[in-house]
């Protein structure tokens, strides 16, 4: 038995907490990595007080991505580590991410590799 993908998130969000969610690579499927961010950032506020570690490893969401996922990130936001890696973050990307990560009381990790951010 296989779920679609858009079955399996309306199964997730059933759920009453979410600590761990991994959705590195959806954008196998969706170039933009705009499925990647809707998920991510609806995840990030239904489960607010309960998701701790969140991997968006791969779906080249880009600094507009980066910047909805962000939106979600307030001080209510428990989220401990963030894998951001193979995202085309670039150094646009990190000025939401520098705002966001002000905001957070809990964050311990952030992983960035292979985005090209440079040193501007």
């Amino acid at each position: 038995y296989v779920l679609s993908a858009s079955a399996a998130f309306d199964r997730i969000f059933q759920l009453e907490n979410l600590e761990d969610l991994d959705l590195s690579g959806v954008a196998s499927s969706d170039r933009r990595g705009s499925l990647a961010v809707s998920l991510a950032k609806d995840s990030l506020r239904v489960f607010k007080q309960t998701l701790r570690k969140l991997n968006l490893e791969g779906n080249f969401m880009g600094a507009r991505g980066i910047m909805h996922i962000t939106e979600e990130m307030d001080r209510e936001c428990v989220l401990e580590e963030i894998n951001l890696g193979r995202n085309c973050l670039c150094h646009v990307g990190c000025s939401p991410l520098s705002d966001a990560i002000k905001n957070q009381l809990f964050l311990k990790s952030i992983i960035i590799p292979s985005n090209n951010i440079g040193d501007k």
